[in-house]
């Protein structure tokens, strides 16, 4: 992989897809790593993908029947496997050549648009990674597979968010508005949704209470 100046692409050549990066501290401060293949997404610079396993021409990536290229998911939960220490979860914006797979997309270039970050990436980190990058860096208080978990639940707002990107794609409009909003509703939706279910089991178990000791009151009679 390696990086070239980043130019603003046409919107209607643009995917916006979801994958995962490793925060790794480099003495210029926290850069976002590819967490399979170790490639360095260079700060204001779009990446590019290159191929070195010598079974078609280096230049033509992404490349059928091969891995190569730069890889998004459409369902946020296809990034799971990718969580741990100092993972992110983000929305990337892929153009250049693309190819279309069955979960997502392969792409020549890609440029971060936005990052959501877990509890264990402190704020410090998010700050400078959003001055870095120039993108959005909102911090999650739920880790990264339950981030992700939460939004393939409400697809419609993953969706959403992609869509707001990918129309913020050119840097002129920044879809924050909406992603603090998608994030308060997951951080608060668990617990309301929790109430009514945790209601029914107690008057659940009240019932089952009630029947058993009207049994035995009907025992004791005969």
């Amino acid at each position: 992989m390696a990086t070239d100046a980043l130019a603003v692409p046409d919107l209607a050549g643009v995917v916006v897809g979801w994958r995962a990066w490793r925060v790794v501290q480099r003495p210029g401060g926290p850069e976002l790593v590819a967490p399979v293949q170790g490639t360095r997404w260079s700060p204001g610079r779009a990446t590019h993908a290159r191929c070195t396993s010598g079974r078609h021409d280096p230049g033509a990536v992404p490349a059928e029947g091969c891995r190569c290229g730069l890889y998004a998911v459409a369902d946020p939960l296809g990034v799971v496997g990718h969580d741990g220490p100092g993972a992110v979860l983000g929305c990337v914006a892929l153009y250049g050549d693309l190819l279309e797979g069955t979960q997502g997309w392969r792409a020549s270039r890609g440029v971060p648009r936005l990052l959501l970050a877990g509890p264990d990436v402190d704020e410090a980190t998010c700050t400078r990674l959003a001055a870095r990058y120039g993108v959005p860096v909102r911090r999650s208080a739920t880790s990264l597979r339950a981030l992700a978990a939460g939004l393939s639940e409400r697809r419609d707002r993953a969706d959403a968010l992609r869509d707001a990107v990918r129309a913020a794609a050119d840097g002129t409009e920044s879809p924050v508005d909406l992603v603090d909003g998608v994030l308060h509703e997951l951080s608060s939706g668990p617990g309301r949704a929790g109430r009514p279910t945790a209601l029914l089991l107690v008057l659940a178990a009240a019932v089952v209470m009630w029947l058993l000791t009207a049994a035995t009151l009907v025992l004791a009679a005969a």
